[in-house]
């Protein structure tokens, strides 16, 4: 069980509040607030799943399935002891019958991913007639529906007329002129449930009957005639029963509720539950959390976690992992004198690798050869220029040697030329053929050098992470992002990464965490932590997460640095998953020469003064303290002499660390330079390939259109042919042998026309010609933008326009729009000659009604379109003019009445626009 004060120390109490805000009832809101870690893998991956069925319900539904339902367990006790319940009780019984019903409807559907949740609402109460008899007997808390019972509406019926016939007497009254003045004001109103008159003092004794009330300054007695004083009983007497009537409807519906007591509280059990699940759904949708994979062997991976109570514009995602399962190592060896640890750290000569989400790799080959007392870590060295990539966890180095003379820790820093490559995202994998060669002393943990990201030891991961920093860099908030999480985590809370987050179940998390100062318990900074740490120290076990925050500060440097040496230690053996906090170069150390510790660092903008938040694992962090002094304008001369009291080891580790964090920082820059640039060409990539496709489509379904519309066209226009020809037949019963001859080949000549052009439409393309150089007058040919033909009047001009004239129209269209025709030059007008007995009809397609008046136009048109029909064309023009637009809407008006016309439109451009109407005869 965790304890109160770590609750409060990592902030989990507000998010507990914040939960809370999230719940429809004040039930499920005290379910929120109530919530504590579980400490069992089945119970959280249980409380989890809960939590991730919620959120799938919402996705799906886009909002809570469930209504708000208030806590009837008090009332359904009355109910269960024989009382009866008030109205607004039982409407509230209502409301709970209504939200289970709602509920266990949204909720037991077809869907095979919310088994949990289905099984909860398939166990709530559900009674539609108790529920429907509720509702319709009461309407409000105050009042009870005339349809409650016969004996209730009865009683209504002779309360209302009871009431009538007092204020009718009451009305008779005032209206009264013997009454009048003796009145106040001409009103009825009501003192203690009697209607009254209000009387002037003076007039008491003229008005009798009962007073029931005085104004307060005296001058008017409120009396009840004792004309209405029977009628009043009267009133008093049926509103008695009403009350009466009412108490036994509400009695009996209470003893219909009692039966069903006991499973209404369950279900008032199972609705909090489920408002408290949705309530969790809710805030992981909020916070766009995941459910983290969980285990019981201390292993944490957090991938780009942010804390959830700092605001989302500002928080910086981190990547952390501890306690990595040991994985095997392929060739290692490490000989060494007494000590020989061999935990390796990058080496020399060879490039990183980079490669994202993947723990870092062994290296390959490696030798670090320390004489006596040669710790043989190798640190940063010569001209290498870490970088980090991708968020990941560092790689081992291949082909790196390094060689310590005597005294000699060789600590390695990076070393010629080579950028060495850190690797986030994932915890580190054991080296692979590394030869470490130590003398009396050797430890051999690598530290990063020529183009080789850190490691852990051969085989094994660090369950101990020391983070430094400068102040205000992050380090407390990393601290309690692990230890949030953790908790929320175990309580079943989704917690806000990317997924591949992966999280242990702790027995106890502990956290040392802030100012400790009590001036009422006699209490300094540093007294104040020991006593945390003291309860630390006696409660922990392998099974608990401890977090430091400035392990050892409040005390002399020295000493408080050798005193958090050995309390980590101290972990470390217990087999503790630790994280801690420090400025102390010891500890930087520390880490660096023992196996199962590691070094973090949280990046700091000397130039800005300002943090960067980003947490780096394997590179211990500089405090620059100096760097922040100049900048903040300390004299140089108190920088230097500060400096000269350093140790000269002091300065080489410190110049090391900033050396190596720098490039760092350069090689991250740059890498996200080049993701962006990769990320914006794959997207313009995508872009193009999808506006290709779509062009493709689009020229697809045009073609295709096109080919329907063609067809439609042909096929309507043999139609009309048959219908003309069947219509000659009929003018022609006696004609002589060769009318039916010229039908019949009319009938040929048209059914060659619609092959003719049927053919042409299998074509993909009209014409594959190009367009002609220059044109001459008199030249037939094609234009593109009308699909007609038409004459050429006149050559070219400056702008490359031609004069054209198609059928009665002039035009200019551009020469590239045209193409030739072989056809020989046809006439002007097209006219269909129709033979019908001793009769030969020529119909021109053109009617020209210009300068006619709108009656004789309106003639002229009907006669015309009668004789186009029988010459059997299908569209004809109309030539009106534009002018005042008289004769084009009198014509217009009249077509849409004529038998023979199928549709009309004005004319497109180049067929006269507005002036003409084109006609489509049936």
């Amino acid at each position: 069980m965790m304890t109160e004060r770590t609750l409060r120390v990592l902030e989990f109490t507000k998010i507990r509040e914040i939960l809370a805000e999230s719940a429809l009832t004040e039930a499920g809101a005290a379910k929120c607030r109530a919530l504590v870690p579980f400490c069992d893998l089945p119970e959280v991956n249980a409380a989890q799943a809960e939590t991730e069925e919620a959120a799938v319900i919402l996705q799906y539904t886009g909002g809570n399935p469930m209504i708000g339902f208030p806590d009837i367990r008090p009332a359904l006790t009355i109910c269960e002891k024989g009382g009866s319940l008030s109205a607004g009780m039982l409407l509230s019984v209502a409301e709970l019958l209504r939200a289970a019903r709602a509920a266990r409807d949204a909720l037991v559907t077809d869907r095979e991913n919310t088994p949990i949740l289905r099984g909860k609402a398939e166990g709530l109460f559900i009674m539609r007639n108790l529920e429907k008899d509720i509702t319709d007997a009461i309407l409000s808390e105050d009042e009870i529906a005339d349809r409650a019972s016969s004996e209730l509406m009865n009683i209504r019926r002779h309360l209302r007329g009871a009431q009538d016939r007092i204020k009718d007497k009451l009305n008779q009254m005032i209206r009264s002129a013997a009454y009048q003045k003796y009145l106040q004001d001409p009103i009825i109103t009501m003192r203690g449930d009697r209607y009254v008159l209000p009387v002037k003092a003076e007039y008491r004794s003229s008005v009798p009957g009962l007073v029931h009330d005085q104004s307060s300054s005296g001058a008017t007695v409120f009396i009840e005639p004792m004309a209405a004083v029977e009628m009043g009983n009267e009133l008093k007497q049926w509103e008695l029963k009403e009350q009466q009537e009412i108490a036994r409807i509400l009695a009996a519906l209470s003893a219909e509720v009692a039966p069903y007591a006991r499973s209404m509280a369950e279900t008032v059990e199972l609705l909090s539950e489920l408002d408290f699940i949705f309530a969790k759904g809710t805030l992981s949708r909020r916070w766009v959390c995941l459910s983290p994979k969980m285990n019981q062997d201390g292993y944490l991976h957090i991938i780009r976690g942010r804390h959830p109570l700092i605001d989302p514009e500002q928080v910086v995602p981190e990547t952390i992992w501890l306690g990595e399962p040991p994985r095997a190592a392929s060739g290692g060896k490490s000989v060494g004198g007494e000590v020989n640890r061999s935990k390796r750290a990058p080496q020399g000569g060879g490039g990183a690798s980079e490669e994202a989400d993947e723990p870092p790799r062994a290296g390959r080959g490696g030798k670090a050869v320390g004489g006596a007392g040669n710790g043989g870590k190798r640190g940063p060295q010569c001209g290498v220029e870490p970088s980090v990539v991708g968020d990941e966890p560092p790689r081992a180095a291949r082909g790196g040697k390094s060689v310590g003379g005597e005294g000699s820790r060789s600590e390695r820093a990076p070393q010629g030329g080579v950028a060495a490559t850190e690797v986030a995202d994932e915890p580190p994998r054991a080296a692979s053929g590394g030869n470490s060669v130590g003398g009396e002393v050797n430890r051999s943990k690598r530290a990063p050098q020529c183009g080789v990201a850190p490691t852990e030891v051969a085989g094994e991961g660090f369950t101990t992470l020391v983070i430094t920093g400068p102040n205000t860099g992050g380090k407390t908030v990393t601290l309690k992002t692990v230890g949030l999480f953790t908790l929320m985590a175990q309580a079943g809370l989704q917690v806000p990464a990317d997924p591949g987050t992966e999280l242990a179940v702790f027995e106890q998390v502990f956290a040392d965490i802030g100012d400790e100062q009590s001036i009422e318990q006699s209490l300094s900074t540093f007294s104040g932590h020991m006593t945390n740490i003291v309860q630390i120290m006696r409660e922990v076990t392998p099974r608990d997460l401890v977090l430091f925050d400035e392990l050892g500060a409040g005390t002399d440097p020295t000493e408080g640095a050798a005193l958090a040496q050995s309390i980590l230690t101290r972990l470390l053996h217990i087999g503790v998953r630790t994280l801690a906090t420090t400025h102390y170069s010891e500890l930087k150390v520390f880490a660096l020469t023992t196996k199962g510790v590691e070094n973090a660092s949280v990046e700091f903008d000397v130039e800005t003064l300002r943090p960067t938040y980003r947490l780096s694992i394997g590179v211990p962090g500089k405090s620059n303290a100096f760097e922040i002094s100049r900048r903040l304008g300390l004299p140089e001369n108190l920088i230097d002499a500060a400096k000269k009291l350093l140790s000269s080891d002091t300065v080489r580790f410190e110049d090391v660390i900033a050396n190596a964090e720098y490039h760092r920082q350069v090689a991250e820059r740059e890498r996200q330079i080049a993701q962006e640039a990769g990320k914006e060409t794959v997207r313009l990539r995508d872009e193009a390939e999808r506006l290709r496709r779509e062009m493709e489509e689009k020229r697809e379904q045009t073609l295709r259109k096109s080919r329907e519309e063609a067809k439609r066209i042909l096929e309507q226009a043999r139609r009309e042919s048959e219908a003309v020809i069947s219509e000659l037949k009929r003018m022609k019963k006696n004609a002589a042998a060769s009318g039916d001859a010229s039908v019949n080949d009319l009938r040929r000549r048209l059914d060659h026309g619609i092959d003719d052009l049927s053919e042409g439409l299998k074509q993909e393309t009209e014409e594959s010609s190009e367009a002609p150089k220059t044109v001459k007058p008199g030249d037939r040919v094609r234009i593109l933008t009308l699909g007609a033909e038409g004459t050429v009047l006149a050559p070219p001009d400056d702008r490359g326009e031609v004069s054209l004239q198609a059928g009665a129209m002039k035009f200019k269209a551009p020469l590239s729009q045209l193409r030739m025709t072989q056809e020989a030059p046809a006439k002007e007008k097209t006219t269909v000659k129709a033979k019908t007995g001793a009769l030969t009809r020529t119909v021109s397609s053109e009617c020209d009604v210009r300068g006619m008046s709108l009656e004789e136009a309106l003639g002229a048109v009907s006669l015309y379109l009668d004789d186009a029909v029988l010459a059997g064309l299908n569209e004809v023009y109309i030539i009106h003019g534009k002018g005042t637009g008289i004769l084009r809407s009198g014509i217009q008006q009249d077509l849409r009445k004529n038998r023979h016309v199928k549709s009309f439109r004005r004319g497109m451009y180049g067929e006269g626009e507005d002036g003409v109407t084109v006609v489509t005869l049936r």
